[in-house]
């Protein structure tokens, strides 16, 4: 199962909004939605900037999930955003194989530290244990029941 990192210029716009859209459908709601429509149109009107720190992984051709990254923080730290896998590739490791995508981009780029921060809800759980499986700590919580990890990458 190869997988392929592409840029979403090599999609249709609406791409990203529909692999998180299918793969956090149990947590959708229309606060989020506008959240994340937002999101998927600045990576579509920005391909230089967030378009070129966002990429969708493609097996065979076909999108099966999304990463993303913010290096503004670089090179002290850099921020993992939103990433995903559709449901019928989940539980395969792709999502951890995003993650180590993304982390290799950080070293690449010197960076001293990565960090991701993740939802303290049921929904949730599963990146929880990916972002630990991948080497994250967690060290902390903030606001909004949300849970903050950190991964030393010199």
């Amino acid at each position: 199962m190869p997988l392929e990192y592409t840029l979403p210029t090599q999609h249709s716009p609406g791409t990203v909004l529909r692999l998180l859209k299918q793969a956090w459908q149990p947590i959708w709601n229309p606060k989020l939605a506008a959240k994340l429509r937002r999101f998927d149109g600045e990576v579509t009107r920005n391909p230089d900037t967030v378009g070129a720190c966002t990429f969708i992984t493609c097996i065979d051709g076909q999108p099966v999930g999304m990463g993303s990254y913010d290096p503004r923080q670089g090179p002290e730290r850099g921020i993992i955003g939103y990433n995903c896998v559709v449901p019928e590739h989940q539980r395969k490791g792709i999502g951890c194989l995003q993650i180590q995508e993304i982390l290799r981009i950080f070293r690449d780029k010197g960076f001293v530290k990565a960090c991701v921060t993740t939802g303290d809800h049921n929904f949730f759980v599963r990146a929880q244990r990916m972002y630990e499986a991948c080497g994250f700590v967690r060290v902390g919580h903030v606001q909004d029941d949300k849970i903050d990890y950190e991964l030393a990458l010199v």
